[in-house]
């Protein structure tokens, strides 16, 4: 439908997924993509602005997230960059707000930095889940030297060349992982650079998979 308002009575009026619900306008920048993954459907918003009565668009003013509606039943919602203040997030059945319904006030939600269960990336030295230029600069020394070591007295535990081998392999160093990366395996790690984030994944060749 075509409602706008970030009213929670509006969201529960029909069966929806309301990823940000707000007068969202793509039409002004950004985009909005939909695509089918091998497990889900997603859907993506990136960089689209909210609004503007007054036609000030700052650079700020731009929303990132994205629906993920897996084949399993499971759904999930990732904000990456938010700039409106009200909005309604969640799902509906449609069946009119419940009686017991309870608004949550995300702003005084503490930050948990992707709330992922599982080891970072070995690559990710702040755990944030993602990587940044210099986390992957790090990387593409291991690999430009041809192989590499653990080395305690480093930001992520790995060195260039030769040397001890008594830590685990680099995240990075997985097809096989034999001390050496491959300019396959860091193209993965560019991939996930270029994503702006990542997460915990078994299924994957690596054990990750990009979060838009």
């Amino acid at each position: 439908d075509d409602t706008y308002q970030p009213m929670y009575s509006l969201h529960f009026q029909m069966p929806r997924i309301s990823g940000f619900m707000c007068d969202l306008n793509p039409a002004r920048s950004g985009a909005v993509y939909c695509e089918r993954g091998p497990d889900s459907y997603i859907v993506t918003f990136m960089n689209v602005p909210v609004y503007s009565s007054s036609g000030q668009y700052p650079p700020e003013n731009n929303h990132t997230f994205q629906m993920e509606l897996f084949f399993d039943g499971a759904i999930r919602l990732t904000w990456q960059s938010l700039y409106a203040t009200n909005a309604v997030v969640g799902l509906s059945a449609g069946l009119g707000v419940a009686p017991d319904f309870e608004t949550e006030d995300f702003t005084g939600l503490e930050d948990c930095n992707g709330g992922y269960s599982g080891d970072c990336h070995s690559a990710d030295i702040n755990e944030d889940w993602r990587i940044s230029l210099d986390e992957l600069l790090l990387v593409v020394q291991l690999y430009s030297v041809g192989e590499y070591h653990c080395d305690e007295g480093t930001d992520d535990g790995y060195a260039p060349g030769s040397g001890a081998r008594d830590c685990s392999p680099h995240d990075s160093d997985y097809a096989p992982a034999d001390w050496q990366i491959t300019i396959r395996e860091l193209l993965r790690l560019i991939q996930l650079y270029n994503a702006g984030g990542y997460r915990p994944d078994d299924a994957s060749e690596d054990g990750f998979s990009v979060v838009m």
